[in-house]
């Protein structure tokens, strides 16, 4: 009798309900991204592309179990994917630009400075501020690829026979492009409120060429091909995209 209520009622596991309250750990799921990359793939791959599935599983985790107005809009998140991939430097291991042609190359590094003269021409010609939650973001994302490039040199991840590339942050993030790309995304979702003094042309202005540019990057192929393998992994987590 007393082993049938035993295993009726098992002793609970803390630590269980507790990544199933707040989300799976940072350590767990770096780990979790470089083991499924080192099975997957030859020790010769050298892990490439296992940071930046471990980076946005962790960041799409946000969404998890959250109040539905913090959480990660669908826009937002393009625009911080389509960052990094103009950030990353198509030269090295795990860009999301590694195998484009020449020509694409050279159109996305003409379209990175478009988007960086466009922000900077409209910001020094007023007193233009971009929006808080665009800050956030940036602070969010900064702040996990900190806590992961951390936490795997600790693991020695970028150490040994089969090790995980470890890029330099500037490799992965741009205030600039952020800021324009979300200006952009934010634009065409109806999101932004502009007031009806005399800066709202010029607003408009640059938010229309905001957002073209934006398309160009986000419509691509390269783009939904990273955007799929980023996902892949967080696509069996209980998170909700807001829209």
């Amino acid at each position: 009798v007393a082993l049938q209520n035993e295993t009726a009622n098992p002793v609970a596991n803390p630590v269980a309900e507790a990544e199933e309250l707040v989300g799976p750990s940072v350590d767990r799921v770096i780990w979790d991204a470089y083991q499924a990359t080192r099975d997957l793939h030859s020790q010769t791959f050298r892990a490439e592309t296992g940071f930046l599935a471990a980076i946005f599983e962790y960041f799409l985790s946000l969404n998890l179990r959250r109040d539905p107005k913090t959480l990660l809009r669908e826009h937002e998140f393009d625009s911080v994917l389509a960052t990094v991939m103009l950030s990353y430097d198509a030269c090295l291991p795990g860009s999301p630009l590694a195998d484009a042609p020449e020509r694409l190359t050279r159109k996305f590094a003409s379209i990175k400075g478009a988007l960086s003269t466009a922000f900077n021409h409209f910001y020094d010609s007023g007193e233009s501020r971009i929006p808080v939650r665009a800050a956030a973001l940036s602070s969010w994302f900064q702040a996990i690829v900190r806590h992961f490039l951390d936490l795997a040199r600790l693991l020695c991840l970028d150490e040994g026979n089969a090790v995980m590339f470890l890029p330099e942050p500037r490799e992965l993030f741009s205030g600039t492009l952020l800021a324009t790309l979300y200006l952009g995304g934010a634009y065409d979702a109806w999101e932004l409120q502009l007031s009806a003094d005399s800066s709202q042309y010029q607003w408009k202005n640059f938010l229309r060429r905001a957002s073209h540019i934006r398309q160009d990057v986000v419509q691509s192929p390269f783009f939904f091909k990273l955007e799929e393998e980023v996902s892949f992994r967080a696509a069996t987590g209980n998170f909700s995209m807001a829209q």
